[in-house]
C-alpha cells in the first residue's frame, strides 16, 4: 500500500494491468485456435463499431490508402463535401455533396484543367481546412476574403 499512497503506482493503472493479465491467462487456457477466434471476433466488432458505423469513414480511409499507393483520386472528406455541396461551389444537388458527387465533380475538374484529382483535392482541402487556408470553413465563412466568392452560392 505504500506505493499507492506515495503516488508511485496509480491504482487505476494497476487494476487495468491486473485485468489484462487475467484476460491473457484466460486466453491461454482456451488454446491457440479458440483464443485466435475469440480475438478476431472481438476486433471485428471493434472495427465495425469504430469505423464502419461512421458514415463515409470507410470511403475516406480507402481513398487515403489508395492515394498513398499512387492511385489518382480525391478523398471525399468533410472539406470537399462541404465545398462541392450545392449551397457553395458544387454542381450536384446535395449539401454537403454526396461521395459520388465529389468523385464526379473532381473527375470533371481534372479533365477540364489537366490537373490530377489528388492536386484538386489538395487545393480544395488547403482552401477549407482550419489551420491552413481557412477561407471556406464550416463556420464562419470568410467570404469577404475569398477570391472566388462571386461564383459561390454560399456567400
Amino acid at each position: 500500500m505504500q506505493f499507492f499512497t506515495k503516488g508511485l503506482l496509480d491504482p487505476a493503472v494497476y487494476a487495468e494491468e491486473s485485468d489484462a493479465f487475467a484476460e491473457a491467462m484466460a486466453y491461454q487456457e482456451l488454446g491457440e485456435h479458440e483464443a485466435a477466434r475469440k480475438s478476431l471476433t472481438y476486433y471485428a466488432g471493434f472495427i465495425d463499431d469504430t469505423y464502419v458505423s461512421v458514415p463515409g469513414l470507410v470511403e475516406r480511409l480507402a481513398w487515403e490508402y489508395l492515394r498513398n499507393v499512387g492511385i489518382d483520386g480525391a478523398k471525399p472528406d468533410t472539406h470537399l463535401r462541404r465545398f462541392l455541396g450545392a449551397d457553395r461551389m458544387g454542381t450536384g444537388s446535395n449539401s454537403p455533396a454526396t461521395i459520388s458527387e465529389v468523385n464526379d465533380q473532381v473527375a470533371k475538374l481534372s479533365e477540364q484543367t489537366g490537373m490530377s484529382k489528388v492536386e484538386i483535392d489538395n487545393l480544395i482541402w488547403n482552401f477549407c481546412a482550419d489551420g491552413f487556408g481557412e477561407v471556406c470553413t464550416a463556420t464562419p465563412h470568410y467570404c469577404n476574403s475569398c477570391p472566388i466568392a462571386d461564383y459561390c452560392r454560399g456567400c
